[in-house]
């Protein structure tokens, strides 16, 4: 959340839209849609992180950090398409890659 837009590009639009898929799929679409009118041209993190809390009822910081856990929300009734981490097959850590 912290990044330029130069710093974002290319790699991390696929992370973001992965995030985006993340709170479609956990929240569904009605609180994602609330959540980017109200948040307008807002750059500010601070105002980003307290409309989020407004319309999730969750901590930014939380959810990006259960976004980047092994806790996607794998259910039969998410969203369509499914989230990568709920349709890829399982890669085993190594310990180095």
């Amino acid at each position: 959340m912290s990044v330029t837009t130069q710093e974002l590009n290319p790699r991390g639009y696929p992370v973001a839209g992965s995030f985006v898929s993340f709170l479609l799929a956990r929240h569904g679409p009605a609180k994602f849609l609330a959540f980017i009118s109200r948040l307008d041209s807002s750059r500010d993190l601070d105002v980003i992180k307290q409309i989020f809390a407004d319309i999730y009822g969750f901590d930014l910081d939380a959810e990006s950090e259960l976004f980047m856990t092994d806790n996607a929300p794998c259910t039969d009734a998410q969203s369509h398409p499914p989230l990568y981490d709920c349709t890829a097959a399982r890669v085993p850590w190594d310990g180095e890659r």
